[in-house]
């Protein structure tokens, strides 16, 4: 759902792209993450990844 509701809200558009609808008056109702922001858990929560990953980060805050 996120990710469908993110390509909607244009973050699958190119930089010149978004420019050009940012100067015709186009207003985004989010800023877009930094490049070197983490994104955090992709996959979904009902596959092994997703666990495996949140599973990993606990760990890597205990050490």
């Amino acid at each position: 759902m996120t990710e469908v509701q993110d390509r909607l809200n244009g973050s699958d558009l190119r930089d010149d792209q978004r420019r050009t609808a940012e100067e015709i008056g186009v207003i985004w109702d989010k800023a877009r993450p930094e490049p070197s922001e983490v994104i955090g858990n992709t996959h979904r929560p009902n596959t092994l990844d997703y666990w495996m990953y949140e599973l990993e980060k606990i760990e890597a805050e205990c050490q």
